[in-house]
């Protein structure tokens, strides 16, 4: 996620300079949404905003207390759809 995005660099234009890690807050909010989606909105959220892999969102989805026993439509578990890139 780019600053710019956010508006932040056109109130503090050096915002990256003095934030260098202000990117991974984002990131970790985003990845957070992993664990407490509904799991039919998962493959939206991993494929639309956070844009990672299967394989890379597989390692957050793992962590879900649901993991081994949420189904999605069809009665495909989340390892089945995650495990595919």
């Amino acid at each position: 996620m780019q600053l710019a995005s956010w508006g932040v660099t056109r109130w503090w234009p050096n915002a990256k300079a003095k934030c260098k890690g202000f990117h991974h807050l984002f990131t970790t909010q985003a990845l957070g949404n992993v664990l407490v989606v509904a799991p039919t909105a998962l493959l939206g959220l991993v494929d639309g905003s956070l844009r990672i892999s299967h394989s890379a969102a597989l390692n957050f989805i793992r962590l879900r207390e649901d993991f081994k026993t949420a189904r999605l439509p069809g009665g495909v578990s989340l390892a089945d759809v995650f495990a595919e890139d």
